[in-house]
């Protein structure tokens, strides 16, 4: 057990010195040892050896723990007190020297622990140690308090006159000022300084550490530096309806614990127009708390808090806050909750300005759910807010997000409740805003017609996902627009899906119907369509389907077409399935990163992008027609007794299956140069031009086809240096490897002419090449002229670019 004895004498001042007495083993002798400078006096014998260095302490005042541990101060008090041992154990310290003790206390064992930074000692007298008054009592003491600890005597054979000093170190370690501490409390002056010591009731300024408490009425105006730093903030006021007034200018602020606000007002950062100062800093490392009727506003400043922001949450009767973000000041919070108790005192949080922003990283709360707990959240006037995820709720909840504002939510948003009812309000008053969420949002039926979104004047609402049911209470104006998939599932008729959206069709276009059933029907339609894993899209023979979105559609399921016209007035991705007859348009074009497959007469209109490894195949007798410029990476495939036609430009390396593919439009084997392989017969028709470019002899280095059937030859050809290849004397290029039969030339190109002229260098063609003579080769002259080159002059030469400053020519 420890009791504590208090003085019969007090003032209120307190030594700024302290004393402390040890008793050696040696000679059972009494030993005591002084602070240098010190106010307590001394007299009387005590015995032959009395401590002169190793002196550890001053400053000393009475001990009051702290709120928090603090292990790294107390690793420091340990290091120190290992230090004293050392200094004690030092023989030359000990001294002759009469001394007698006229203290405040007294007491077989007496411990006086520090409140500065270094570690406490242990007190040991063989007998009782009297206290007498001093001369000035008054002068030199105030509130010292001695602890009587007898129980905690060691056994002395064991510890020997160690006992003592081990026993101060574990007192030092764990209940020195490192560990306990006053809060610093406001001291009511009209205006101050942070770091003048006579505003703090400790006359000391509070440390990185120290709770610093503002809870005195009136109004009060604290500059703080940038060095100024508390443990926990709190401005506070026990009185009903009356508010604790602090305006905080200067720098920065940091609360190392929680920022707390009960019944008071805080402004921080004033800016001043005539005199701009930096913007004003506070960082609370724990939770901040506005309640009872407390308001904070930020201006030209920052509040950076590393947990939770409660804005008007406790569970007590009439609570509320408010917060004021203003003029390019951010609020930033790990969690956010804004609600209030009673629905006449709504909580509030305004974020207005350009710049200003309110961020919070994870979910944001507003409102609760019940008859209680309502909130508004206003973003106005070109600010931010930016949360991880936001859930609205209550009866008269309201989030205005107007004046060119903008709110980012990274995740889901669910807006009220079974027995609530909460409006979200896009550009009502001045209009254009946006609000973006990427998650599912949920809005629920609820109490009182449910809650709702309304998109007003020129404003934007963009969200991830959406319900059938939530897209229903969603309003929009003929000037507004919304974005994002609503989804679907079942058997449904696109006939349906369209009247159950609810909104007029022109204003659908950014919309898609994310389908994860079974959809079927005919007419054209305003949105766009995800086709889902588990979706499918079937049209007949007599029907036409017309998807007018103006978002990319995709397609992950299965869209079936027996006959009929399917289109789609933007991009279509197919990561599923697209198989069928009939025709297909995409007018934004189509990138294949799944399969299509075609039998029966096909049209498909719009431009192909064919992704590595994906196939494009043609079966069953079929003939499909590609009308539009094809760049295939992947394989496009024409069965046996099938045909592929082309009737644009054609780039891509692999064309396989037994069947006929048709060049029409523009034909260039790989990708600038590179190898292509035709497993079937080839024609070149007579409105095709075959661009071969050139980069050296090398295979690969220059275009090459390899037709596995017969070679059919018409159109033109045309001949680009690649990466600034240059001809040379005594060059050949295979360019076409006929395993068939090749019928026909190039148009003005017999066997022999003159293709063109390169850097000085004239390129020929021959048509016998290859292994079986099938073939076509260019090749240069070697350096003595002969007669056979003067052949084909009749030529007309042009001048082209490739994609590299190549020149090429072409022969007609």
């Amino acid at each position: 057990m420890v009791r504590t004895r208090e003085p019969s004498n007090s003032s209120p001042i307190y030594p700024h010195r302290h004393l402390f007495e040890k008793r050696p083993c040696l000679n059972e002798q009494r030993i005591a040892r002084t602070a240098l400078h010190s106010l307590v006096r001394w007299e009387g014998w005590l015995g032959s050896n009395v401590l002169r260095k190793g002196r550890l302490l001053a400053n000393v005042a009475p001990v009051i723990l702290r709120q928090r541990f603090a292990p790294v101060l107390s690793l420091a008090h340990f290091s120190l007190a290992i230090f004293g041992i050392f200094r004690l154990l030092n023989r030359e310290n000990w001294l002759k020297q009469d001394v007698k003790f006229d203290g405040p206390c007294s007491g077989d064992w007496i411990v006086v622990l520090p409140q500065n930074r270094f570690p406490a000692m242990l007190l040991q007298a063989s007998h009782r140690v009297q206290a007498e008054p001093l001369g000035q009592p008054d002068t030199y003491r105030k509130s010292t308090t001695c602890w009587s600890v007898e129980q905690f005597r060691l056994p002395a054979p064991i510890f020997q006159c160690w006992h003592v000093i081990i026993l101060g170190l574990l007192f030092a370690t764990f209940c020195s000022s490192s560990w306990g501490q006053a809060p610093a409390t406001w001291n009511g002056a009209t205006s101050g300084y942070w770091h003048d010591a006579s505003r703090w009731s400790t006359a000391v300024v509070p440390d990185a550490d120290t709770q610093t408490i503002f809870n005195t009425l009136g109004s009060y105006s604290v500059s703080w530096n940038n060095d100024s730093s508390a443990g926990d903030l709190i401005i506070t006021n026990n009185r009903f309806n009356d508010m604790a007034f602090v305006a905080a200018t200067g720098r920065t602020h940091v609360a190392n614990g929680d920022t707390i606000l009960n019944q008071a007002i805080l402004n921080v950062g004033i800016y001043y127009p005539e005199s701009p100062i930096p913007k004003f800093q506070l960082e609370s490392r724990g939770s901040a708390i506005v309640d009872d009727y407390s308001h904070i506003t930020l201006e030209n400043a920052d509040w950076n808090i590393s947990s939770n922001l409660l804005v008007g949450v406790n569970t007590s009767s009439f609570r509320s806050g408010r917060i004021n973000v203003l003029n390019g000041s951010t609020l930033h919070s790990e969690t956010a909750q804004i609600s209030s108790y009673a629905d006449e005192f709504s909580s509030r949080v305004i974020v207005a300005g350009i710049g200003s922003a309110f961020e919070v990283d994870g979910g944001l709360t507003v409102g609760t759910s019940g008859t209680f707990g309502q909130a508004h959240l206003q973003i106005q006037s070109e600010a931010t807010l930016r949360t991880g995820s936001a859930s609205l709720a209550g009866r008269g909840t309201i989030v205005y997000i107007d004046g060119q504002s903008v709110w980012e939510n990274n995740g889901n948003l669910d807006v009220g409740t079974s027995d609530s009812h909460v409006n979200i309000l896009i550009g009502a008053a001045s209009g254009n805003a946006l609000v973006r969420s990427t998650g599912l949002t949920t809005i629920h039926p609820g109490f009182q017609g449910g809650s709702n979104v309304s998109v007003e004047n020129n404003s934007r609402f963009e969200f991830g996902e959406m319900s059938r049911a939530s897209f229903g209470q969603v309003s929009v104006d003929a000037t507004s627009r919304v974005q994002g998939d609503v989804i679907f599932t079942g058997n449904n008729t696109l006939s349906s899906i369209n009247t159950s959206l609810n909104i007029v069709t022109p204003y659908l276009n950014e919309v898609r119907v994310a389908n994860n059933g079974n959809l079927s029907g005919s007419g054209q339609y305003g949105f766009g369509l995800k086709n889902e894993r588990s979706g499918e899209l079937r049209t007949l023979g007599n029907e036409t389907v017309r998807f007018g979105g103006s978002t990319e559609n995709l397609n992950a399921g299965r869209i079936l077409n027996f006959g009929g016209l399917v289109e789609f007035e933007s991009y279509l991705v197919n990561t599923g399935t697209i198989n069928g007859r009939g025709i297909f348009v995409g007018r934004g074009g189509w990138e294949n990163q799944g399969s299509m497959g075609f039998s029966g007469t096909t049209d498909v209109v719009g431009s192909v992008f064919n992704g590595d490894g994906k196939l494009i195949v043609t079966s069953g007798g079929a003939t499909t027609t590609f009308y539009d410029r094809v760049i295939n990476y992947g394989d496009i495939k024409t069965s046996a007794n099938s045909h592929t036609v082309f009737f644009d430009f054609v780039n891509g390396s692999s064309f396989s299956g037994e069947g006929h593919a048709y060049f029409e439009g523009g034909f260039s084997p790989g990708f600038s140069p590179g190898v292509a392989v035709l497993g079937g017969n080839l024609t070149l028709g007579s409105s095709n031009d075959l661009l071969i470019e050139v980069g050296g002899t090398n295979y690969g280095q220059f275009d090459k086809m390899l037709v596995a059937g017969d070679l059919n030859l018409d159109g033109t050809l045309s001949i680009a240096l690649w990466d600034d290849f240059e001809l040379g004397y005594g060059m050949s290029f295979l360019i076409a490897d006929v395993a068939g039969t090749r019928f026909g030339t190039f148009q003005g190109l017999g066997e022999g002419s003159l293709v063109g002229n390169f850097s000085g260098h004239d390129l020929f063609i021959t048509y016998g090449a290859g292994g079986n003579g099938q073939g076509i080769a260019l090749f240069t002259a070697v350096p003595e002229p002969s007669g056979f080159l003067l052949v084909g002059l009749g030529c007309t030469i042009l001048l082209r670019r490739s994609r590299r400053k190549a020149s090429a020519i072409q022969c007609r």
